[in-house]
């Protein structure tokens, strides 16, 4: 996977989201790749190692490459000592929540992230899924996610989704 220095980062903005916990995700400018999504581990006051979780996301995102289920994985970012403490992933153009109406299409996001042998091991909620400005979705937020092939498992996922919608 490419890597791109944390001081190659320009233009750096923090994205607003309306979510109760902390989050490191910034829209952001690197050479080679123009604008981009720049998800940043951080390290947190809470019980979780970010930078375990950030592995765990990149994992997945390998995992799903060619598979259309999330935005383009694009290079981890690592520090001066070459240790990751980020990821690059496509700037999704007009991202929005899914509506009612998508329900569908984000099932199929989550069966074609169960296919690459996922599990997503988070609570499933309508703001881990995003609406482009064409009417694709995509799935994010995989740092919960798991390796499994376990068909029942992936069954409890979609009914669990379909039941927030």
């Amino acid at each position: 996977m490419p890597t791109v220095k944390e001081g190659d980062i320009k233009d750096k903005k923090l994205i607003e989201m309306d979510r109760p916990e902390p989050h490191t995700v910034y829209k952001a400018e690197v050479e080679g790749f123009g604008k981009v999504f720049y998800k940043e581990a951080f390290a947190g006051n809470g019980p979780e190692d970010q930078y375990e979780l950030l592995g765990n996301e990149v994992e997945s995102y390998r995992m799903t490459v060619g598979k259309s289920v999330g935005p383009e994985f694009l290079a981890i970012i690592v520090d001066d000592k070459k240790k990751p403490v980020g990821f690059l992933a496509k700037l999704i153009k007009g991202a929005s929540e899914p509506g009612r109406g998508d329900l569908d299409k984000c099932v199929e996001k989550l069966e074609a992230f169960h296919e690459a042998g996922l599990l997503y091991g988070n609570d499933l909620k309508r703001d881990q899924f995003v609406k482009d400005k064409d009417g694709d979705i995509w799935l994010i937020d995989y740092e919960y996610a798991q390796a499994s092939n376990d068909k029942a498992q992936m069954k409890r996922e979609v009914a669990k989704l379909r039941k927030v919608f």
